[in-house]
């Protein structure tokens, strides 16, 4: 077992220091500290609570940012499942939502947050449920944590417990549907191409259209960003191209409003002319006329999905289970910026 004295000496720092890391006290600069926490971490030193009294341990539900976008729901999902198995969960944000780079958050920073998060308990915790604010791979993070770990709104691939939604799924019933119109020439306008969401809805596209033995025509396929003006600019392209198009699967709602601001523009209907679905069944399905088709994500459930994993890897229920990264299925909801199935 790693002691504050191993650490000390790795380091060359007197043990009166490393101890002040730990505990905050003393004058010592920031980047002194972190540097001591993120030796003490790899070094697979297990840090203690505060308290001298021995308490039950608890399961914790960590969030990057709680005012983040989608993790209402999710957190719905994981209190509804909580309240199912009698538990009062409580819930810690790391507020990473706040930093300059928060789609993508250096993972030794997370780490050093969640390590003082931990330390400032007043109770040991049993396992974490640590939901992510930006879908994204996770893989490595809180590789030292001798606590179980069930991550929530991300993938891993290392072998560790994640819970995500299919994206991949979703794009091919976007996608399925609007060939169910009998649509032929259908455009995609996408987000990122750093996204792993982008990529994913990507082959989803290419998938379905291969399934139904249609080409892939990369005239059609437009790279943006996750926003209006995206949808807007790119969708105008495509019209004033003169690229033959009947239906668009915009690869999230924002997007798709901008898509469907350029077709009325353009003097076409929504969906006579041309059909529309988006993803995620955001509130902006609603900033359009007619209201926007969209592949909504399982985000409640889950929330809920999670908290089950989490649950059957403590010491609640079994230690036994095995690690797999488990992605939910969407589902699609019409509106009006579709029509009717052929």
């Amino acid at each position: 077992m790693t002691k504050i004295s191993d650490i000390a000496k790795a380091m060359n720092l007197s043990e009166a220091t490393v101890s002040n890391a730990f505990t905050g006290k003393g004058r010592m600069k920031p980047e002194t500290r972190d540097a001591i926490l993120t030796c003490a971490r790899e070094m697979g030193y297990q840090f203690k609570t505060r308290t001298a009294v021995a308490q039950k341990k608890k399961l914790i539900v960590v969030t990057e940012g709680i005012d983040a976008e989608f993790i209402t729901l999710i957190l719905s999902g994981i209190l509804q499942e909580a309240a199912r198995h009698q538990l009062t969960l409580p819930i810690y944000s790391l507020e990473i939502s706040q930093t300059d780079d928060f789609k993508n958050p250096d993972p030794d920073l997370t780490a050093q947050k969640l390590d003082r998060l931990l330390y400032d308990l007043n109770f040991d915790v049993s396992g974490i449920l640590y939901i992510a604010q930006y879908p994204r791979r996770l893989d490595g993070l809180f590789e030292t944590l001798s606590v179980p770990v069930v991550f929530a709104f991300c993938t891993r691939e290392d072998g560790k417990d994640a819970v995500h939604y299919d994206d991949r799924q979703g794009a091919q019933l976007a996608v399925n549907a609007l060939l169910s119109e009998n649509r032929q020439r259908i455009a995609m306008i996408s987000g990122p191409i750093n996204s792993i969401g982008m990529y994913h809805r990507t082959i989803g596209y290419q998938q379905a259209l291969m399934e139904h033995d249609l080409p892939y025509d990369p005239q059609l396929v437009r790279i943006g960003d996750w926003d209006e003006e995206s949808g807007y600019r790119l969708t105008t392209q495509l019209l004033e191209e003169k690229i033959t198009f009947d239906a668009v699967f915009a690869q999230n709602d924002s997007i798709g409003v901008g898509v469907a601001r350029a077709i009325r523009e353009h003097g076409l209907h929504i969906p006579q002319d041309i059909s529309i679905i988006g993803f995620d069944d955001s509130p902006y399905c609603y900033h359009t006329f007619p209201a926007l088709t969209s592949i909504q994500p399982p985000l409640v459930q889950i929330g809920q999905t999670a908290l089950q994993r989490l649950l059957a890897i403590s010491d609640r229920i079994s230690s036994n289970a095995a690690a797999s990264c488990t992605l939910l299925p969407c589902t699609l909801i019409r509106r009006g910026s579709t029509g009717q199935t052929f």
